[in-house]
């Protein structure tokens, strides 16, 4: 059914439009967005820390229960749109298109969640492998931090730590780590706190 109707101009930008809007939508958390034509797309985020890596997308789909209803509203709003075409075979199509109930809806994103996070964590050890190439002193401030997350940690104590002024320990964490010194010791907590969420007992 999609390939059929974005073969059209006005309902290709139509189609289009709706995509940056889910995935401006979804740039946190998953988001499910009915298209003018009645179908579903659900976009998860893959983040690691503050940055969006990019998006999960399920591909369209029908809710269950579903019946003519539908395809009569998606051929009014391609009529409104100046669509001619063949609506026999666009029916079809669209009866072709997967339809899912409101309980294969939830175990779909709860796995597309799933294989996020893994994404994410994926990216967190790809970050933390390139730290062979960082200087020692780099690698003895993340761990002191990784170490001390809990207290309240500041470049001056770090700078102690590490022997070396606060202007030096500033200017070497961003070189080598692109964040200030407060922007990772949040990304740490932050992420530091999800994993409690997902898991209290550890």
């Amino acid at each position: 059914f999609c390939q059929r109707i974005a073969k059209h101009p006005a309902t290709c930008a139509t189609c289009t439009q709706q995509q940056l809007q889910l995935t401006a939508a979804a740039a946190h958390t998953a988001t499910a967005l009915r298209c003018p034509f009645g179908l579903v797309d659900i976009a998860v985020p893959v983040r690691h820390g503050a940055t969006l890596l990019g998006h999960l997308f399920t591909g369209q789909f029908a809710l269950r229960p579903s019946g003519p209803t539908q395809f009569r509203q998606a051929a009014c709003r391609l009529q409104q749109l100046g669509v001619k075409t063949n609506l026999r075979a666009l029916r079809h199509a669209f009866g072709q298109s997967v339809r899912l109930s409101a309980r294969q809806q939830k175990a779909l994103l709860i796995l597309l969640n799933q294989f996020a996070e893994q994404l994410s964590q994926q990216a967190e050890r790809l970050l933390f492998s390139a730290q062979h190439a960082e200087p020692p002193l780099i690698g003895k401030a993340r761990e002191f931090l990784a170490q001390h997350l809990a207290e309240p940690i500041t470049l001056g104590a770090l700078a102690r730590h590490l022997q070396v002024s606060r202007y030096y320990c500033c200017k070497q964490f961003h070189k080598h780590t692109g964040l200030s010194f407060t922007e990772y010791r949040a990304r740490l907590r932050v992420e530091r706190a999800r994993v409690l969420l997902r898991d209290p007992h550890r």
